[in-house]
């Protein structure tokens, strides 16, 4: 299947949104990203900053990994709010559907209507093909987030959501 072509600027309530391809550069951003945006790190403020560090520095790198390997023509996104990294996006639009792999903003980024305006803009790009991810079934907040975007349940495994928003018309 074709790549989907996102627009270059996309407008929110606060600025714009640029997204531009991941570099060599952005691993410390990427790696800070990750830090902030999984609870695992707050699970593990118990231990030892070292021990701490090691452990998420294993899984960031194991999830890098298996995006790239399980999503090979995936796309990996730097989110831009002005001229500032907020977030990534990784998605994968080689299958019939557009799949997002991987969305995360910073939490300093959060509620201010920048995934809101990413995913519509998203869905709108992946329209006549549909847009699918999963959440965490734990992950309650998130999955009302995607429900007011138009996201449904289309299934489960273990531990998490299948979520899709089905091509138009």
């Amino acid at each position: 299947m074709a790549r989907i072509e996102l627009p270059e600027i996309i407008q929110t309530a606060t600025g714009f949104l640029r997204l531009r391809p991941e570099q060599p550069d952005d691993a410390t951003f990427l790696r800070a990203l990750f830090d902030a945006s999984r609870p695992l790190a707050a699970q593990l403020a118990h231990l030892p900053a070292e021990m701490r560090d090691m452990v998420l520095r294993g899984q960031f790198q194991a999830q890098a990994q298996a995006l790239r390997g399980q999503y090979r023509q995936g796309q990996a996104l730097i989110i831009l709010h002005g001229n500032e990294p907020a977030g990534r996006l990784f998605f994968d639009a080689a299958g019939p559907t557009a799949h997002i792999a991987d969305i995360a903003l910073l939490p300093a980024s959060q509620g201010q209507g920048l995934g809101t305006a990413l995913l519509l803009a998203l869905a709108d790009a992946a329209a006549p093909r549909g847009l699918s991810l999963e959440v965490a079934d734990d992950n309650v907040s998130a999955q009302r987030f995607y429900a007011r975007l138009g996201f449904i349940l289309a299934g489960q495994t273990p531990g998490f959501l299948q979520l899709a928003r089905p091509a138009a018309g």
